[in-house]
């Protein structure tokens, strides 16, 4: 029968060929495509990721800035302008520089979603950053009370560091989310420190607390020991070690001393330490915190 069923042997060779060979080669091209684009989605990220870790680390050195200077603030209410005003103008030009380098690098942000996020984030704490000279010219003629300014800057400083937390959902790589979520509560122990560096360098230089500030402290401190135990858990070993051979430095233990004996006497005051002595140990301390933010720093971008 003529119009019978066409059999393989009736089907040219090179047909025959290409229908063997062509489904298999098809679906390694696709599968090659498919390889390619997820290629280009992991470099895409770990761009992305990149340009927003050196802008969160930026962003983290402006808030140790102004760390500083609220506690020379403090210190210069406090004793009514008769202590720490070299040290403050100094730190308000070292602010400014490090203001005009992070702005720099706020607009150098890129389209994507993330990073449009970031700007936007980032961009209410450098809103609130313009209210800076109005609170400075405040403080310089003593028209500001130590309550307010203390206020303003830490403001502006967890407007800052809130944004940080979202670098943990940038990635898909569990290892690189955990060390940005560990990094983020580094940077709360830096801050509860740096609270307690402006609270302390006013009541020692005061020889008391103001009304209400002694809670206002201890709250402080366990606000510290909850986000360095959180710190803790989530860092890995090496940056574990490396932060408790750090904390191991006999200033750092002298500052938490000179804390303790706050922590005492809180009530009655008279504590008996120098201002100047207590702002300079404390600010080793965090400043050996920022050692550990160094060491984030590189681990994360290497």
């Amino acid at each position: 029968m003529k119009n019978a069923m066409a059999k393989w042997s009736d089907v040219p060779y090179k047909l025959w060929l290409l229908l063997i060979l062509g489904v298999p080669m098809a679906a390694l091209v696709a599968f090659s495509s498919l390889l390619v684009s997820e290629k280009n989605n992991v470099l895409h990220e770990m761009e992305s990721l990149d340009n927003a870790s050196h802008f969160i680390m930026q962003a983290s050195d402006l808030v140790q800035e102004l760390q500083r200077e609220r506690g020379y603030t403090s210190g210069y209410i406090a004793s009514k302008g008769g202590k720490f005003q070299a040290e403050l103008w100094q730190q308000r030009a070292s602010t400014d520089t490090k203001y005009l380098q992070t702005a720099a690098d706020l607009a150098k942000l890129g389209d994507d979603e993330t990073q449009r996020k970031m700007k936007h984030d980032f961009g209410m704490g450098f809103e609130e950053l313009k209210r800076l000279k109005e609170t400075r010219e405040a403080a310089s003629a003593l028209a500001i009370s130590y309550q307010d300014s203390l206020d303003y800057y830490s403001k502006v400083n967890s407007l800052l560091l809130e944004p940080i937390i979202y670098m943990s959902q940038m990635s898909m790589d569990r290892e690189i989310s955990s060390n940005y979520l560990a990094y983020y509560y580094l940077q709360q122990v830096k801050e509860k420190a740096g609270r307690q560096r402006a609270v302390l360098t006013y009541a020692f230089t005061e020889g008391s607390f103001p009304a209400g500030q002694y809670e206002k402290f201890l709250g402080y401190v366990a606000d510290e020991k909850y986000s360095r135990r959180l710190f803790l858990s989530l860092a890995t070993p090496d940056i574990r070690e490396k932060y408790q051979a750090e904390m191991a430095d006999k200033w750092v233990q002298e500052a938490d001393r000179m804390r303790g004996v706050a922590v005492d006497k809180g009530i009655v005051g008279k504590f008996d330490i120098d201002a100047e002595y207590w702002y300079n140990l404390q600010t080793r301390k965090i400043n050996t915190m920022d050692n550990i933010g160094d060491f984030f720093d590189r681990k994360i971008t290497d």
